[in-house]
C-alpha cells in the first residue's frame, strides 16, 4: 500500500475573476485561505480581445487622446478589479497582488499559475449547449492545472 502524499500548505493563491458572483465568491473563499495558511492572493482578470476587432484598434472619446482598445480594457478591468479587491478583500492581513491579462483566458490564468498552490475561481455551471457553445474556462483549467483548484459554484440568480 502506497503512502500518501503530504499536502502542500497553500503560501500563493491565485484568484482568476470575471467579475460574475461566482468570482467574487472564489475571492472570499482564497481571503480565508490566504487569512488562515499567511498565503499571498494573486488576483488575475484576463481581457480577451473580441474576435472581431483588434487590440490595435483606435478608440475616440470626447475630449480625450485616442488610444488603442487593448489600452483602455486594461485600465477599465484595472479600475474595476481594484475597487473589487477593495469591496471584498476586507482583512489587511492578507498580502493581495492584482493585475490583467490579455489574451484566451485559460491559457493566461495557467501561466499566472505557474508559482502558485493553490487557483480559487468560480465556475458559471452552465450546462447543455451554453457549455459546447462557451467552453469552459474552469474545466480548462481544471485539467490542466500544476497545482490543485477549488471551484466554487454560485446561483448567479440571486439577488
Amino acid at each position: 500500500m502506497s503512502q500518501p502524499r503530504p499536502v502542500a500548505i497553500p503560501r500563493r493563491i491565485l484568484v482568476p475573476v470575471d467579475f460574475s458572483p461566482a468570482s467574487t465568491d472564489a475571492l472570499l473563499y482564497a481571503e480565508l485561505f490566504g487569512e488562515k495558511f499567511g498565503a499571498r492572493i494573486d488576483v488575475v482578470h484576463v481581457w480577451e480581445p473580441p474576435l472581431f476587432l483588434t487590440p490595435e484598434l483606435v478608440v475616440y472619446s470626447p475630449g480625450a487622446i485616442a488610444r488603442n482598445l487593448e489600452d483602455v480594457a486594461r485600465e477599465r478591468a484595472t479600475e474595476k478589479l481594484t475597487d473589487t479587491i477593495a469591496g471584498i478583500v476586507m482583512r489587511k492581513r492578507v498580502e493581495v497582488h492584482h493585475r490583467v491579462e490579455v489574451g484566451p483566458p485559460a491559457e493566461r490564468i495557467l501561466e499566472a499559475a505557474r508559482d502558485c498552490d493553490l487557483i480559487v475561481m468560480g465556475t458559471h455551471g452552465r450546462t447543455g449547449i451554453a457549455h459546447l457553445v462557451m467552453g469552459s474556462i474552469a474545466e480548462k483549467v481544471t485539467r490542466r492545472a500544476p497545482c490543485p483548484v477549488l471551484t466554487v459554484h454560485s446561483d448567479e440568480t440571486k439577488t
